[in-house]
């Protein structure tokens, strides 16, 4: 385990892959893990997808498997299967920082499967519950073009706009605590 980790860290994905697997029920979850991390790096989709997840591992470790395991069944077109993947996700992980890229991947993976109305009901909770993302205006650009914008309920923008408040809050409270922190604590 010790030598896939080396050059797991070393990101040669191959030597990973062609060390034995390990049979101890010990470290098995985290043999699969390297494995299946590295089939992804290497962009083996259907590796990624032949195993299940193993399970036992810290939750960051599990929660990126499943988060890769519904790109792999995206990057191969099997779509159903990408969005059951990610609303196992959705539903597994509610706090993951993930939350946001499953959210994307499940809307256009709506819209794929010609499933409008459900795509522009996510870009609608996107849009409402996640204004401060990296990609904060692409839900809200899907919406216009969707032409479904209009259509939202003052609610949806209202709540937007508490998001955005209790953003700026925390920003100015965070300046503040800086500016307090050089004057307490005098370098």
């Amino acid at each position: 385990l010790v030598h896939k980790q080396a050059y797991y860290e070393k990101e040669n994905y191959r030597a990973v892959l062609n060390l034995p697997e390990i049979k101890s029920n010990l470290f098995k979850s985290y043999d699969q893990y390297l494995r299946l991390t590295s089939f992804y790096k290497l962009e083996n989709w259907s590796e990624v997808t032949k195993e299940k997840t193993p399970t036992g591992l810290p939750s960051s470790m599990q929660q990126k498997l499943d988060f890769n395991r519904g790109e792999a069944f995206l990057k191969q077109k099997l779509l159903l299967k990408a969005k059951n993947a990610f609303q196992d996700f959705l539903n597994k992980y509610s706090q993951s920082p993930k939350r946001i890229d499953a959210l994307f991947y499940l809307a256009d993976i709506e819209l794929d499967l010609e499933n409008r109305k459900a795509a522009l009901d996510i870009y609608e909770k996107i849009y409402r519950f996640y204004p401060l993302g990296d990609r904060q205006n692409i839900a809200r650009d899907k919406l216009i073009k969707g032409e479904n914008f209009d259509e939202l309920d003052t609610d949806a923008h209202i709540e937007r706009i508490n998001q955005l408040q209790r953003a700026a809050q925390f920003k100015k409270a965070y300046k503040e605590l800086s500016h307090l922190k050089k004057i307490a604590l005098p370098q």
